[in-house]
């Protein structure tokens, strides 16, 4: 069986997908501060901040099943970081 791995940008859709993996994280305590998961809803200007020409963020496919993403963001909120 041949194993397909794509990476393209994170579209809308994703979003509930990107969420859900999220929310996997939190009960471990070392990926992230939060400690109840999160809605889809709660996450939607987050997601919007990431755009393919500035922040981008990228879902990973694995033969052809959402299987993780990606994203770049802001470092500190300081100018000479952009």
């Amino acid at each position: 069986m041949d194993n397909e791995t794509n990476f393209r940008i994170a579209e809308n859709q994703d979003l509930k997908s990107i969420v859900n993996i999220y929310n996997q994280s939190i009960p471990g305590h070392m990926a992230t501060a939060d400690t109840e998961p999160v809605s889809v809803e709660s996450k939607r200007k987050w997601f919007k901040q990431y755009t393919p020409d500035h922040f981008p963020m990228w879902v990973i496919e694995f033969n052809h099943q959402f299987a993780g993403w990606v994203g770049l963001s802001e470092f500190y909120g300081r100018p000479a970081y952009h």
